[in-house]
């Protein structure tokens, strides 16, 4: 490895490690400090009314907040988690962290059914399935099982690329390391 490289992976764990401790929600918003359950309780609440506030006022600006906010929380997931378990290592608590992970990967779904209403012109008018059908699609896509589509238009193939590809890496790398702690626990 060059040292180029290696100054390059050098900065990326510290931008992990400080973004674990600066600018992650439960950090800067002090009631959630030391208290990451509530954050997750929390956070799944809010993808669950974002989800059926995008599927009762579908217009636009609604749509990009629900969106923006959404992005914001997944990326955010994404980089804790990631920093978690390549670079703060082990968990104090195994079972907890396994179970934080689920709830990641669940929120996640949520997130991108968001897009499964947008994009879905087979949606029900009834919101509640509509919002059943988004978070069915939105499973069964992160689930590598695919979406239950008749056709397909670019944007929706954008969608399920994004989904399938954040699906994997969470359950292949992070869920994988998480599993592995429970492994070495164990022996």
């Amino acid at each position: 490895m060059t040292d180029k490289t290696r100054i390059f992976w050098r900065r990326v764990e510290s931008f992990l490690r400080s973004y674990n401790k600066r600018w992650t929600p439960p950090e800067y918003l002090s009631f959630f400090r030391n208290r990451d359950g509530w954050f997750f309780l929390t956070r799944t609440v809010l993808f669950v009314c974002l989800v059926f506030l995008a599927a009762y006022y579908p217009h636009w600006p609604i749509l990009l907040f629900a969106f923006a906010l959404a992005a914001y929380l997944v990326l955010d997931a994404l980089v804790i988690n990631t920093a978690i378990a390549f670079v703060l290592g082990s968990p104090t608590n195994v079972l907890r962290s396994i179970l934080r992970t689920f709830i990641t990967y669940v929120d996640i779904a949520l997130a991108f059914a968001l897009g499964w209403l947008w994009l879905d012109p087979g949606c029900p008018s009834d919101v509640k399935a509509r919002v059943l059908k988004a978070f069915y699609q939105s499973l069964r896509t992160i689930s590598t099982s695919g979406p239950e589509l008749e056709h397909s238009s670019w944007s929706t193939q954008i969608l399920v690329i994004a989904e399938l590809s954040i699906g994997l890496y969470f359950v292949v790398v992070i869920l994988a390391i998480c599993v592995s702690w429970a492994d070495a626990t164990t022996c």
